[in-house]
């Protein structure tokens, strides 16, 4: 028996309009995709960025705070003898009601190596082994501190053996530390950049000089402030005369901002604010990343932006108050 193939006459395929609701309804498909991707991307942009600020500028503020902690550490016992590169106190501020602050620190920071042999008392020459990688020199770099008690100027270089501007107060056996004494100011830049800039930086254009070792630690810094907690009778205690606001306890309305402090020699602690701002916007978060109102002296504006911003704020107990 003879089979005829089927007739394509009944056929049946899809129609112009069936086709152009399976591709409009593709099209939506597609469209919600990328509108997810969109809000997905965005999403972790903005946690990006805000994990970068709070580690960038927590970071930062550790940095300062361990310097602050650590400054007059080695240093000599008459700054107004033994200036540091000119600086005469152990810590200095430029102090803006309408910008941020700088602080200047001084303090026996970075440990250079060890005393290769030991250094008889009286003596003027002493020999190093240099394990940081630092340079010395009779300029800028000149100033040291052995084992956290002498302290000295170094007047000539030959090789690890360095000659002193003075003799050695006390007999050290080798392998005692030495430290290199240095300013070391931290002040933000008309970029916006958190700086800190080793020897004789300019406080007010946040800006070294020819020799200064300068370093971005964070980016976007919007403020940087400042205040401070005195001692004025030196008992190493908040007393009647230092107690601001009179409870006699040691809180945040005993900080004063720096162009009130008298002595900075008479300091017992240092209060710092770090405020941070994302790098890119945000757009849902319009209107609600105003910063503070005001931190420490300076007021700061509302505003309707879209960054997100992130204020540190901590209080450091001077370890070395003269």
């Amino acid at each position: 028996m003879k089979v005829l193939p089927h007739s394509i006459k009944n056929s049946k395929g899809f129609t112009l309009i069936e086709l152009l609701i399976a591709l409009a309804a593709s099209l939506l498909l597609v469209i919600a995709a990328y509108a997810t991707y969109i809000a997905q991307n965005r999403s972790y942009n903005a946690q990006e960025d805000v994990s970068e600020i709070n580690t960038q500028s927590k970071v930062a503020a550790d940095m300062i705070a361990n310097d602050i902690r650590a400054s007059g550490f080695g240093l000599p016992e008459d700054l107004a003898v033994d200036s540091i590169n000119g600086r005469t106190t152990k810590i200095v501020v430029l102090d803006s009601t309408n910008s941020t602050d700088a602080i200047t620190i001084l303090g026996g920071f970075r440990q250079i190596g060890t005393l290769a042999a030991d250094a008889a008392l009286g003596s003027n020459t002493i020999t190093i082994n240099n394990t940081s990688g630092i340079t010395l020199n009779t300029n800028d770099k000149k100033y040291i501190n052995i084992d956290g008690v002498t302290f000295a100027e170094i007047t000539a270089i030959n090789g690890n053996t360095l000659t002193l501007d003075r003799g050695l107060d006390q007999d050290f056996s080798a392998g005692r530390p030495v430290y290199l004494v240095e300013d070391v100011t931290y002040c933000v830049d008309a970029s916006g950049n958190l700086r800190r800039i080793r020897r004789n930086a300019n406080m007010t254009t946040c800006s070294g000089n020819t020799g200064s070792d300068s370093e971005i630690i964070a980016q976007n810094i919007e403020d940087l402030q400042f205040a401070f907690a005195e001692d004025l009778n030196g008992d190493g205690l908040l007393d009647a005369n230092d107690d601001q606001d009179g409870d006699n306890d040691f809180d945040g309305d005993d900080f004063i901002d720096g162009s009130s402090v008298s002595d900075f020699s008479q300091v017992l602690a240092v209060r710092i604010n770090v405020l941070a701002r994302a790098e890119k916007p945000d757009p849902s978060f319009r209107g609600l990343g105003n910063p503070p109102s005001s931190i420490e002296n300076r007021a700061h504006a509302a505003t309707n932006d879209s960054y997100r911003r992130r204020w540190w704020q901590s209080v450091v107990a001077l370890r070395n108050k003269s």
